[in-house]
């Protein structure tokens, strides 16, 4: 494995074309050997339900079957340098597929599967990303037959008013729903809960949902492209509509039974400007909440510093997740705010390369300590995205 390593670490430099730092390359070369690491090994007997395909776990072993969101982030940072192991995280999700469209929030490997949920829909720009990095037209002519069949999901079981919400079907109860948003015990849900709410990030990736679907039906041939097009153009001019509270000057989840803002800033704030569809005026009104030590300054807390829920090391409560912040980088860096960008990059990868017991789930906001699982595989996808991207 440590040769594997070494070489693929070679082969992104020479596509970077510079040299990398000793910090640089130390985390890059963290960062693979954790996702190679989290594959999840055979059993002694039997077999796993995804068969010989390699699946990557968030975290091994706390965190130990095939997470939906978290497969798409790893498969993204892979589509690098491993192209056929990025696309078996598609695989294996997608052969999960339910009846009704929905792709799991979870695969385990004892052949549970979580599908009365699913969970924040990354996986249409994930697959766009491995196509461009490894075009291959039969596996995205199967790909996008089932990504049109989640598209259907969200817009006949997730939708209201022309906007999405996470919800869960068959079964559900209060902590399902908060599992398919994937921020399970943030205070965005502490007095409405997701399924009454149009929450931003959602609706922010069914736009980039939208775009990819596109990409996809135009590279193979389909005459759908300007129909998800014009659906991503429709969603971006709703989320424009309803979702910015100049009161608050942030893009906010919204409570859909009175078009009331939450009044929770948190890092889904900046998810609009991470898919450009903020004007300039309401992006800089987003930045100032960057720049802002009561805000979201030096490094972009689960929510606010001055929410009243605020816990510097509680969950989604108030510690940076670097999926989370990763939003907001992408949004400021987007925009032209490049110093504010380059400044939380350069906190961000510090605290990562000052935890040297390994790269964690979350990190406390104020000190930077590791929290939760250690190894942890969407923090090793953006810190591969950030040194090689930005």
């Amino acid at each position: 494995m440590e040769t594997t390593i070494e070489k693929k670490l070679d082969a992104l430099w020479r596509v970077r074309g510079r040299a990398p730092d000793e910090r640089e390359k130390a985390l890059l070369r963290r960062a693979l050997l954790t996702l190679y690491g989290n594959i999840i090994p055979a059993p002694a007997l039997g077999t796993l339900p995804w068969g010989t395909r390699r699946a990557i776990a968030p975290a091994m072993p706390r965190y130990v079957g095939h997470w939906n969101w978290d497969s798409a982030f790893s498969a993204m940072a892979l589509a690098r340098v491993d192209a056929p192991l990025a696309r078996e995280q598609a695989e294996i999700l997608f052969a999960a597929q339910a009846e009704n469209g929905c792709l799991p929030n979870v695969i385990f490997p004892d052949g549970r599967v979580a599908a009365n949920r699913s969970q924040p829909p990354v996986w249409f720009c994930a697959y766009r990303e491995i196509d461009r990095r490894d075009p291959d037209d039969a596996a995205l002519a199967d790909a996008y037959g089932v990504l049109c069949r989640y598209e259907a999901f969200w817009r006949t079981r997730r939708q209201t008013g022309g906007l999405f919400r996470y919800d869960a079907d068959e079964g559900k109860n209060a902590s399902l729903v908060k599992f398919e948003s994937g921020w399970d015990t943030s205070p965005r849900w502490d007095e409405t809960l997701p399924d009454a709410l149009w929450p931003i990030d959602l609706n922010c990736y069914m736009v980039e949902a939208y775009r990819s679907l596109a990409y996809m039906a135009k590279r193979l041939g389909r005459s759908e492209a300007r129909r998800w097009t014009a659906c991503a153009e429709t969603l971006a001019a709703l989320v424009n509509e309803r979702l910015w509270h100049e009161e608050s000057g942030a893009y906010m989840d919204t409570v859909i039974a009175d078009g009331r803002p939450t009044g929770v800033l948190t890092p889904a704030s900046f998810m609009p400007l991470a898919v450009g569809i903020a004007d300039a005026a309401r992006a800089e009104k987003t930045a100032a909440l960057a720049r802002a030590p009561q805000k979201f300054y030096p490094l972009m807390p689960s929510v606010s510093y001055d929410a009243p829920q605020y816990a510097s090391g509680d969950y989604f409560r108030g510690p940076t997740w670097m999926n989370l912040a990763g939003m907001a980088l992408d949004g400021l860096h987007r925009y032209g705010y490049t110093a504010l960008a380059a400044g939380y990059r350069e906190r961000l990868l510090g605290i990562c390369a000052a935890e040297t017991r390994g790269l964690f789930e979350y990190y406390d906001s104020r000190t930077g300590e590791g929290r939760g699982a250690c190894g942890y595989g969407w923090t090793a996808a953006f810190l591969i995205h950030w040194i090689l991207d930005f």
